[in-house]
């Protein structure tokens, strides 16, 4: 998996690597009309448990940036210790366990937020930063940090690239600790340079996938995984993106 530790220019590879851009991730998204914040779903067994939580839920159609197997899994009661390597069998049916309860499910994020904010959802998988950015703006929406999925936006640069010098100035400057923090100031993305929280006020921090209480909380995608290539020739994320579509229609 990609590290979110920042990388010195000098050391990456270009065609195979990259350095950290922003943070963010995937949590439990819910309407706080809904469920006061301290009543609301603290688990992803609480969002399959639509007895005690009551409400539609939405997901995404396309999966997100992977199908949503690992949170299938947390929702099952896996450890986050142990996603990996995936029951990819148990997932699915921990998915089909919770399809009659999604109500809805969004093609986009911006989709995600407009249904948990207007309430048509009570409840969402989707990207945290998001809703941190619509609760500023006054929508009634929150984010459980716990178990939540976390990875990292990269710049890299395209192997045989002209103007790699320019490529790298312009990297340089997008890391740099005081310009990040301005940037996670106004959206609340994690900044990949560590050092940018301390240009940052307290309660901004907390409000980052990345603080050290919200990371702790979480796990980290494994990027290595859903990379690995099997003996039909395809990644874990060909073949799972694949496997997904078809369970959308059949599943």
């Amino acid at each position: 998996m990609m590290s979110h530790v920042m990388l010195p220019l000098s050391t990456i590879v270009l065609s195979l690597t990259g350095v950290g851009a922003k943070i963010y991730s995937f949590n439990i998204v819910y309407n706080t009309k809904a469920f006061p914040t301290g009543k609301h779903p603290k688990s992803w067994p609480d969002m399959w448990d639509g007895t005690k939580f009551k409400g539609g839920r939405t997901m995404n159609f396309g999966g997100g940036v992977t199908p949503q197997l690992e949170i299938a899994l947390l929702g099952d009661g896996v450890p986050k210790e142990k996603i990996y390597p995936m029951d990819v069998p148990r997932a699915y049916a921990s998915m089909s366990k919770l399809k009659p309860l999604v109500n809805k499910w969004y093609g986009s994020h911006s989709e995600a937020i407009q249904l948990v904010t207007a309430g048509e959802s009570a409840i969402a998988c989707t990207v945290g930063p998001r809703a941190i950015a619509a609760k500023r703006e006054g929508a009634p929406i929150d984010v459980e940090w716990n178990q939540g999925k976390i990875s990292a936006d990269h710049w890299c640069i395209v192997k045989g690239s002209k103007n790699r010098d320019i490529a790298h100035q312009f990297i340089s400057y997008a890391i740099d600790a005081k310009r990040q923090a301005a940037m996670c100031s106004e959206v609340p993305y994690g900044p990949s340079n560590k050092k940018a929280v301390e240009f940052m006020k307290a309660a901004e921090v907390r409000e980052l996938p990345s603080s050290p209480e919200n990371e702790k909380a979480g796990w980290w995608w494994d990027a290595k995984w859903w990379g690995e290539v099997g003996q039909d020739g395809k990644t874990n994320r060909e073949r799972e993106t694949e496997k997904f579509a078809k369970w959308m229609v059949t599943g």
